[in-house]
């Protein structure tokens, strides 16, 4: 990269920078941030950078290593940075991830389709996709790191550079167990793409077989050996079967059903009956066409597709949290791939960025998934207003002692689960701080007529003793 070109990418991802911090830091301020899952994950991340595992009673009546819900080691990794950023450590990182994305698409498509002029193009229409502002609204999940580091796995692939591929996919490996079949996925992508060079042909069949081999490990060996119950307790693609095995065979024995069953409501609720059709829509307008003239593409998205359109809960077919962030990357080099070959003068890079921006501010308006617009909406008031008075809260915040154990609702958690025992109200456990809103609207897991109910409860128990009573927040201590 020419200086301009570099400095141009640097204002670029700066601008942006200050744009995805504007949300994800003023949604936790203004308590749109959850136990499920920044709050456990916080939690784990206070664990971790003190030489301990995390038993997930933060959202679990007992006690398991949270690897069993999910291995993921990326936490592990990341967890020193936790002495610096605390409670805000996870949504830093998800940014910088996502920043960094950017950079490898600008390697990508300077090394691969040798477009250094086009750098900025993808870095643009990467940060404008409409996958990378729904995972920031949901705030954290590692998956959205493993999206952000594929373009870094095919540059050193490109580069020849093995050792460090191999690290970039172990990196990918480590953030969850399935993302494992996805590397299978890329892998076959990669041996299609370039067959003919004998090194990459062969890096990509040993990436595809280590990657098949820690996805076994992982649920047949080493998660089930975590579990209380010793099984693998994620499989929620019953549609498709009762295991993973299951799975594979019906998508080989029926691929006309399985194709169907990525666009139709297969539950009984009519309500979900056009979830699936407004991401097929979104996709469609991000660039998927474009699979039309480079099928080979669909290799990078097979896995993605179906473990979203698969899954029981019709919450993950989505446009909303980080459910689509793994599209991002793979359809902006899909669009440079195929404007390069077929259209370097008749799809101008303009439109493509616009299309992309415009399918973004359409998730910000209004969706057929339902979701709170305002975690996204930076242009109104009610992104930087919760609809009840926040001082009160920061203040009875204030009075938790650092160390104390703490049982906390949904909305608060994530601001006291940097350290050892923080729990998800209603658990409690050996909590000694009990601090809960019936001004806030989130009151999972309770619904919100049992909710009032619980919290009068304690109110009523005499062994606690309110510490501060506002109508926008309850503190309770136990001496």
């Amino acid at each position: 990269m020419n200086s301009m070109p570099k400095k141009q990418l640097w204002v670029i991802s700066a601008v942006f920078a200050v744009f995805y911090l504007m949300i994800v830091l003023v949604n936790h301020y203004c308590f749109r941030t959850y136990a499920l899952d920044l709050g456990i994950y916080t939690n784990a991340l206070y664990d971790y950078a003190h030489w301990q595992f995390n038993d997930a009673t933060s959202f679990k009546l007992e006690a398991q290593n949270l690897l069993s819900d999910h291995l993921d080691l990326s936490l592990m990794l990341v967890s020193p940075l936790s002495y610096l950023f605390g409670q805000y450590t996870l949504l830093l990182v998800q940014v910088a991830s996502i920043l960094l994305g950017g950079f490898g698409l600008a390697q990508w498509v300077s090394i691969k389709l040798n477009k250094s002029d086009w750098q900025c193009q993808v870095m643009l229409a990467f940060y404008l996709f409409f996958g990378v502002y729904s995972a920031l609204s949901f705030v954290y999940h590692s998956n959205v790191l493993a999206a952000c580091l594929l373009p870094w796995l095919l540059v050193f692939l490109y580069k020849q550079r093995w050792v460090s591929m191999y690290l970039i996919a172990l990196l990918m490996l480590f953030t969850k167990e399935s993302v494992a079949l996805w590397l299978v996925g890329i892998a076959g992508f990669i041996a299609v793409t370039d067959w003919s060079t004998k090194a990459i042909r062969i890096h990509a069949l040993i990436l595809m077989v280590g990657s098949l081999l820690y996805f076994y490990l992982a649920i047949v060996w080493i998660m089930p050996a975590l579990s209380i119950n010793q099984s693998y307790n994620h499989f929620k693609y019953h549609v498709l079967g009762n295991s993973y095995a299951e799975a594979l065979v019906f998508c080989i024995s029926h691929p006309l059903e399985l194709i169907r069953i990525l666009f139709v409501n297969t539950t009984d609720a009519i309500s979900n009956q056009y979830v699936k059709l407004e991401f097929w829509l979104f996709i469609l307008f991000s660039g998927s066409w474009a699979l039309v003239f480079l099928p080979r593409y669909a290799l990078l998205l097979i896995v993605p597709l179906v473990s979203k359109m698969a899954y029981d809960d019709p919450a993950i077919w989505s446009i909303d949290c980080h459910y689509a962030i793994e599209f991002a990357p793979v359809l902006v080099m899909l669009l440079a791939e195929f404007k390069k070959r077929y259209a370097t003068r008749l799809l101008p890079w303009s439109v493509l960025i616009a299309l992309n921006a415009l399918v973004s501010i359409r998730l910000m308006d209004h969706t057929v998934y339902l979701h709170d617009y305002q975690r996204l909406r930076l242009y109104q008031k009610g992104h930087y207003t919760r609809g009840y008075e926040l001082a009160p809260v920061y203040e009875a915040l204030s009075k938790i002692p650092d160390t104390a154990a703490v049982s906390a609702q949904t909305a608060f958690m994530p601001h006291l689960a940097y350290r050892s025992k923080a729990y998800q109200f209603p658990i409690v456990k050996d909590a000694r701080w009990i601090i809960v809103s019936t001004s806030e609207d989130i009151t999972y897991p309770l619904s919100k007529s049992d909710f009032p109910t619980t919290v009068k409860a304690f109110l009523t128990d005499t062994s606690w003793q309110v510490v501060y009573h506002k109508p926008e927040v309850i503190l309770l201590h136990k001496p």
